[in-house]
């Protein structure tokens, strides 16, 4: 294997954990989201203040949804550069929800998942860490390890 093979295979490889996690993440948030009940999910995102009534109400239905949809294409490596995409969007919603929750010295739920973890900086570090996470995906797709590199091997002419 040439060092230029190896740099290649390396990447891939550290885009696969990076989807890994960040697929994950997404997954269980959802998964957990779902099992807590819409009303759960409901009072959580009412807590933010940020939207109301049948806004709040469907945010929180379509939420986990979104969440699983996302994690799943990130998990797998389909759709890469779209999922990551769209994925980043979500976490970058939650950061900036987090965000102003805090600044304006609410102490609501976070609605991360277990729906007991109220709002705190560190949620907003762990929301950093999985842009970063993202930002390979969304420059350079799901590398040699994805469904997406599947597809092109599959497609190619013989």
């Amino acid at each position: 294997m040439s060092p230029a093979e190896l740099t290649e295979a390396v990447g891939s490889l550290a885009l696969l954990a990076g989807r890994a996690v960040v697929g994950a993440a997404l997954i269980l948030a959802a998964t957990a989201k779902i099992q807590g009940g819409h009303q759960r999910l409901l009072s959580a995102v009412l807590g933010y203040g940020l939207v109301r009534g049948r806004i709040a109400s469907a945010t929180a239905r379509v939420l986990p949804l979104g969440e699983l949809v996302l994690g799943t294409l990130v998990l797998v490596g389909f759709q890469s550069r779209g999922a990551a995409a769209g994925a980043a969007v979500l976490v970058l919603i939650f950061s900036v929800a987090i965000t102003l929750s805090l600044i304006r010295g609410r102490d609501n739920l976070c609605g991360c998942g277990d729906h007991v973890t109220p709002v705190q900086w560190r949620l907003v570090r762990r929301n950093l860490f999985l842009l970063v996470l993202l930002v390979p995906l969304i420059a350079g797709g799901g590398g040699h390890f994805s469904l997406d590199a599947l597809a092109r091997v599959v497609s190619a002419p013989a």
